[in-house]
């Protein structure tokens, strides 16, 4: 997905129904309708070497012809290579330019790339025009395909071609009456590559932002919420399909790390529209939560051993089981929801064509236009004096207090991560290393003592005995492991507080 192409995944029913309506219907207006028809091979070396130098390559054909397609990766962005025609669908590494090649050239050593998986796709185009913005929209269906596994493709698409982004995104909005759109903000390639490393299916851990130093402010923050929502979308797809655990909780830190981003970047995002999805992802953050809780909770009654499972009978122990599962039913439900659908859209339109693109206030002007690093030397200097002072009231603060500063590590760390493309200097990511380490401590150690606390109430709530519970061997463990990681993180504390500002170093 990008600012001028939208993908939405469409079950077989609802293809139908979009079909009919956009492509079959004589009332629609529209362009003539043409059959599409392509097959892509992506390709690489067995160590991903061309990814890890920030390309990616395809063979192309459709229509009769063919043509090697340079990228970028994984943004495709800045892209500064056209197609290179070629004779057939063999790769032909001659017609692609010398600035290519140059870019990673031990990729193109002799027998150094291979297929790493196939996308073949069939389907029907309409080009659609409103006033001077042009779309076409496409329904395809097809395979990515690898290491004998495949992955269906059943999906509208649609791509601008002429136009201003939020008349396209109101082109697409439009057609919403037509069938239940859901943004997908994984491109084929993601799905491929994974496909051919034997992980389709499996919990997406946080994807790197790809910014580099001669971004402004703004393009700074469009990869970095890209970011965030690649990663929502491969674990919602997740999600989907199985009951997997790690899915809802990578959705769950997808969401911390976008909230986070726009806590970062809102000096140059202020305004009704901003607000309102800080609300809204801040509802679908805690409406995930019990889902969480209690397969934490579940994870230690299975590990805690024979003192616990004495204090919770079998009743006890069933009803936390039944909540779980409704827990996870909800979430499913909850993440399936039109609310989320309108909010993922919403969230795309906000980033490609919000008003903050437009704002002609001074500041937020101002602010959009720095460089990056300009930028984040302001912002994490501001937040991280904001983290110190927090650190050397440590000894006095309470439950809340201790819940206050883990969120401010949280979030610094999270700030850390998304510029960590910017400490490039032996001095910069030696300071980095040190402060995102020694954050993570702290948010790990005060994590554990949060999950104490719910857990001992949730269980206490759940006991047929509460007094048996109250002496159990397993609840005074627990006591003393809190008083531990409060004593490891009282010290993860002063060494995050004492790091260097790695941002002053680039």
């Amino acid at each position: 997905m990008s600012s001028h192409s939208l993908s939405f995944p469409l079950a077989p029913e609802g293809a139908a129904r979009f079909e009919a309506s956009v492509f079959d219907d004589p009332a629609f207006a529209g362009g003539r309708v043409r059959a599409i028809r392509s097959h892509e091979t992506w390709l690489d070396t067995r160590d991903g070497g061309l990814r890890a130098c920030g390309l990616a390559l395809s063979v192309v054909s459709a229509a009769g012809r063919h043509a090697m397609r340079p990228r970028h990766w994984p943004d495709h962005v800045d892209v500064d290579w056209t197609d290179a025609p070629i004779a057939g669908q063999s790769p032909d590494f001659t017609a692609l330019p010398e600035t290519y090649r140059d870019a990673c050239p031990e990729a193109f050593s002799p027998g150094a790339l291979a297929s790493a998986f196939e996308c073949a796709l069939e389907g029907r185009e309409r080009l659609l025009t409103c006033e001077r913005t042009q779309v076409a929209v496409a329904i395809v269906h097809g395979s990515i395909a690898a290491g004998g596994k495949s992955i269906e493709v059943c999906e509208a698409r649609l791509e601008l071609h002429a136009g201003r982004q939020h008349e396209f995104l109101a082109v697409a909005r439009s057609l919403f009456p037509f069938a239940r759109l859901r943004l997908d903000f994984s491109s084929p390639a993601e799905k491929g590559f994974r496909l051919a490393a034997g992980v389709w299916g499996a919990p997406v851990g946080k994807i790197g932002a790809s910014i580099h130093s001669q971004m402004n402010a703004a393009e700074a923050f469009t990869a970095v919420i890209e970011s965030c929502l690649r990663q929502f979308s491969l674990n919602d797809a997740v999600v989907a399909t199985a009951d997997e655990v790690e899915a809802v909780h990578q959705i769950r830190v997808a969401i911390r790390r976008l909230r986070a981003a726009l806590s970062l970047f809102a000096p140059i995002l202020r305004g009704v529209e901003f607000e309102r999805l800080k609300a809204e992802f801040k509802w679908l953050f805690a409406s995930l939560g019990a889902a969480r809780d209690l397969d934490v909770l579940r994870e230690q009654v299975a590990s805690s051993g024979k003192g616990l499972a004495a204090a919770l009978d079998g009743r006890s122990l069933d009803a936390l089981e039944e909540r779980r599962r409704a827990a996870h039913i909800a979430a499913k439900r909850m993440l399936a929801s039109p609310r989320v659908e309108a909010l993922l859209f919403d969230t795309a339109a906000f980033i490609y064509a919000g008003e903050w693109r437009r704002s002609s206030e001074r500041a937020q002007m101002r602010d959009r236009g720095l460089s990056v690093c300009e930028f984040a030397s302001r912002r994490l200097g501001k937040r991280y004096r904001e983290f110190q002072n927090m650190a050397k009231e440590f000894a006095c603060l309470d439950s809340e207090g201790l819940h206050d500063l883990r969120i401010s590590a949280k979030g610094l760390r999270y700030f850390f991560e998304f510029l960590e493309p910017l400490a490039r200097g032996p001095k910069a990511h030696e300071r980095f290393r040190e402060g995102v380490d020694s954050l993570a401590d702290v948010q790990d150690n005060l994590g554990q003592v949060h999950d104490i606390d719910t857990q001992c109430a949730t269980l206490a709530a759940a006991s047929q005995n509460d007094r048996a519970f109250l002496t159990t061997e397993w609840l005074w463990e627990m006591k003393s492991r809190r008083d531990d990681l409060l004593q490891r993180a009282r010290r993860d504390t002063r060494r995050a507080a004492r790091a260097k500002p790695f941002w002053e170093a680039i």
